[in-house]
């Protein structure tokens, strides 16, 4: 009697009473806030980004980030979105840090303020819209407390109702703690554009590469000429020699690509950036000695890198080799890395964006319209005179 009376558990798909339920399909995607503390030094950057790989973070909301100006910033696994002001000491400022492969997916970045921004997301079945805000403190004034609100209400002119909006306002020196949420979403699958593979020709200007490039052409033509033999029609030699030519370039000549590199950051700062997180809330004294070390440690290794970066220069110019000297102090001064971006959300005359496609539209219609009108009456054969045909 009692085997009668055993029945199978319900299915995790289904609710106690019963009663099915609806899965929502799609991979669940991690969005965390922050108050850093500052991430100017590039090494607080690198802390932040080993602690999104390991709290398996996608997007987060970055306060108090301290950058100066607006833009982007591109680096080897992220995207960093930030809207600061021209202040010279880095108050406030907010970011928004995404993984790399998120990068495409941007629809579109609003700077506001130093206090607030917007970044929306193209997904599925809508899109997301993030506004990073940093409130201020119970200190502030009542017009900054008001100006604040301002620009939250700003913000909020900016968003789409019918997206998922999220407002937001792990260790890395600082005594916040992350706050982390899971979403599940479809992100919009872009086809990436094919790119050409282009030979970076100025690399044989290197005595390695022109050596290597000049042995494996040798030893392709040494090839090819046992391959054809003597007998052999010259367009047909020239294409295959073409052929050679050009599959050595690409293997050997590959385009060198500007990484954001982590620089003067060594493994032993990495090591004491894992030994000061373990200490986080058990050894207050230790974290702060491990704190300092850290901060001792980049210096040095700051000052070597850049020692070392002069050196290589020094040694370019002494062979005229102008191209990677510019090449070096790009690398050095980051102008290639950081792009300068205010706001690609398009406004309409009242300064309200236009969030739909027939508002983008209608928009550009009323832009175009009012570029071309052209006032002036209309000319009258009758007022240009006599007309003199020169023959």
């Amino acid at each position: 009697m009692a085997e009668n009376n055993i029945k199978m558990a319900l299915s995790p798909r289904q609710t106690f009473d019963g009663q099915r339920v609806r899965i929502i399909s799609g991979s669940a995607m991690t969005i965390a806030t922050w108050n850093v503390k500052s991430m100017y030094r590039t090494y607080k950057v690198v802390n932040i980004e080993r602690e999104m790989l390991r709290l398996k973070i996608n997007i987060l909301g970055v306060s108090e980030s301290r950058h100066q100006g607006t833009g982007v910033l591109l680096r080897d696994d992220t995207v960093v979105y930030y809207s600061g002001n021209n202040d010279k000491n880095h108050y406030n400022d907010v970011a928004v840090i995404i993984s790399r492969h998120l990068h495409h997916q941007v629809q579109s970045f609003l700077p506001i303020s130093d206090r607030v921004l917007v970044l929306e997301l193209r997904a599925k079945p809508r899109n997301i819209q993030i506004v990073q805000v940093y409130a201020p403190t119970t200190d502030a004034t009542d017009e900054d407390n008001e100006l604040f609100y301002e620009q939250v209400e700003n913000a909020l002119k900016h968003l789409n109702p019918h997206n998922i909006i999220l407002v937001q306002g792990a260790d890395i020196g600082s005594d916040h703690n992350p706050v982390v949420a899971s979403l599940r979403c479809s992100m919009k699958i872009l086809k990436p554009k094919s790119k050409r593979q282009q030979m970076d020709v100025t690399r044989l200007k290197e005595p390695e590469i022109r050596l290597k490039t000049a042995t494996e052409i040798n030893m392709a033509v040494d090839r090819l000429n046992k391959e054809l033999g003597p007998n052999v029609d010259v367009e047909e030699t020239w294409t295959k020699l073409k052929e050679k030519l050009v599959d050595t370039g690409k293997r050997i000549l590959q385009p060198l690509k500007c990484k954001i590199k982590n620089r003067w950051i060594t493994e032993e700062i990495l090591s004491l950036m894992e030994q000061r997180r373990s200490h986080k809330g058990v050894d207050d004294q230790q974290y702060k000695y491990i704190h300092k070390l850290i901060q001792t440690k980049v210096l040095e290794a700051e000052e070597k890198w850049m020692v070392d970066q002069c050196i290589a220069i020094e040694e370019f110019e002494a062979r005229y080799d102008y191209f990677n000297v510019h090449r070096k102090v790009r690398e050095i001064t980051g102008t290639f890395k950081t792009r300068n971006m205010n706001c690609n959300v398009l406004l309409d005359d009242q300064g309200n964006p236009a969030k739909t496609i027939e508002d983008r539209l209608n928009t550009w219609q009323n832009y175009i319209t009012t570029l071309f009108h052209d006032v002036r009456p209309a000319l009258e054969s009758s007022s240009c005179g006599n007309v003199v045909v020169m023959m």
